[in-house]
């Protein structure tokens, strides 16, 4: 069975107007010709239309392509490694997990996070991701928009002079609903909780020099621009180089390595890990796109320590009696680490540990529902905390609805499509959705993922990108080893 995936996207800028759009077919004869060797073919992104894929890009770029270069600069000359990522590096895998900017244009923010968690991770010596900042807070505190974007400038300028809290004090809403959410709903105590960074500069503006970012790299992941254009929707995997199509907008990612072997730079997306190579994608240095002609560093503060719990993110979901969590302290004089599940201030479980340990939650005693749990390091000083995570315990039934409000059985569809769902559940909210589409007569089925989830939600989709005949849709709601799924809905696509 032919397998397809998709993934449900939209965010805000776009920089042209490109009335036929460029098709795969047209890319690979473009490929062939020029000797192309990425892997192109489609894609969560190439199934959108030209207006839906514009609204990823949320990074205004000039309206000109202009940069400075040497011939001497887009050669490596300086006394570096042939090879260089932050992945792994000394042994240690020190870049945070691959984050999903959903329906909205907050890829600045995104990638500045992404920029952020992994900096501290350097700077630290720390690689179980005990850090999780809230791009949430960032974007709607810092000034974005999910229709206009934002810049790098104010993002790390916002960075250096009020700083960002945890996910957990603003958990990210906007890809759920592709609107703004106003900074009023970050937490109160936020202030508090936000950590600051020391710095930031510019590695490189409207220059291109491989050795200079080379250089500037080896401090630390870059926030970077590049402009998008259509034949980077298409790509799958390898070393990007521009081959074709117009340009639809521009765009922030962060620069995490480079390889002479490829002679490609090594960049971090923000379109979830089923995007190129994991989350990932490897880009010609010069190349078209611009990757790297504009880039800032950061600086983050030192610090004695951390507490944490080991490779816990926001929105884990835990039941049953032997739910193992991980915690460690690294502070020197940690006398025991103290860990709390709480339902605002009251505790529902804790216990003390050694300052590096496994320890067990028994989830049984506590009603399902959405918690915060935080480690405490006990020191000869005083606690301190670590950063909470919100948490769901689950033991009982998920329970729910999942209708398509927009389509009936029998529906006519072509050109660009938009179907609406209406959402309910309990005792939890979805994890992630899961849109298919189903041929009935081939077996293709085609599927697109969000773990962004709101009580009604939308999916465009182009339906030539399907082919004619009939479809079989419907949507999955997941938490944990639970799902609900909606009514399947027969509809015939006519192009």
């Amino acid at each position: 069975m032919k397998r397809i995936v998709w993934v449900l996207y939209s965010s805000f800028f776009a920089l042209s107007v490109q009335a036929q759009p460029l098709t795969l077919n047209a890319l690979r004869t473009q490929m062939q010709g020029k000797g192309t060797t990425w892997q192109a073919g489609e894609t969560k992104m190439s199934t959108m239309s030209v207006e839906d894929q514009k609204r990823l890009l949320g990074a205004p770029m000039p309206d000109h392509a202009d940069y400075f270069f040497t011939p001497q600069s887009m050669r490596t000359q300086g006394n570096y490694a042939s090879s260089h990522d932050w992945r792994s590096s000394n042994g240690r895998n020190y870049a945070s997990p691959i984050l999903d900017q959903g329906r909205c244009g907050s890829c600045v923010a995104f990638a500045a996070i992404g920029q952020l968690e992994t900096q501290m991770n350097i700077a630290r010596g720390t690689s179980s991701t005990p850090y999780e900042f809230s791009p949430q807070h960032l974007f709607s505190c810092g000034g974005g928009g999910c229709e206009t974007g934002w810049t790098p400038f104010s993002a790390l300028n916002f960075l250096e002079s009020d700083g960002v809290p945890d996910e957990a004090c603003f958990p990210y809403e906007s890809g759920a609903v592709g609107t703004d959410m106003a900074c009023s709903r970050t937490c109160s105590d936020s202030k508090s909780r936000s950590m600051k960074i020391a710095r930031s500069y510019m590695a490189a503006f409207f220059f291109s020099s491989v050795d200079s970012l080379k250089s500037a790299i080896k401090k630390g992941p870059l926030l970077a621009t590049m402009t998008v254009y259509e034949d980077f929707m298409y790509y799958k995997g390898g070393v990007y180089k521009y081959t074709g199509g117009t340009a639809l907008g521009g765009h922030a990612v962060v620069i995490e390595g480079w390889s002479d072997a490829d002679k490609a730079w090594i960049v971090r997306n923000s379109w979830g890990e089923d995007f190129g190579e994991k989350g990932y994608f490897r880009v010609a240095w010069n190349d078209k796109s611009g990757v790297g002609n504009q880039a800032w560093g950061i600086e983050v503060g030192s610090a004695d320590g951390f507490v944490t719990f080991q490779n816990l993110r926001d929105r884990a979901v835990f039941s049953g009696k032997a739910q193992a969590l991980h915690v460690e302290s690294t502070y020197a004089d940690t006398q025991r680490v103290r860990w709390q599940v709480l339902n605002g201030p009251t505790v529902m479980a804790e216990n003390s540990v050694t300052r590096s340990s496994t320890t067990t939650l028994d989830t049984t005693p506590i009603a399902d529902g959405k918690y915060t749990i935080v480690a405490i390091a006990e020191r000869a000083n005083g606690p301190v905390r670590g950063q909470p995570r919100d948490i769901y315990i689950l033991n009982g039934k998920l329970t729910g609805t999942i209708a398509l409000t927009s389509h009936q059985a029998g529906a006519v569809l072509t050109g660009k499509q938009v179907l609406a769902f209406n959402l309910t559940y309990a005792p939890i909210p979805f994890t992630q959705l899961i849109f298919r589409a189903k041929n009935p007569a081939t077996g293709e089925e085609i599927t697109r993922s969000t773990p962004h989830v709101a009580s009604t939600i939308n999916l465009s989709f182009e339906t030539r990108k399907l082919g004619n005949g009939d479809w079989d849709l419907s949507l999955e709601g997941l938490a944990d080893t639970q799902s609900v799924l909606s009514p399947t809905v027969r509809v015939a696509i006519k192009n």
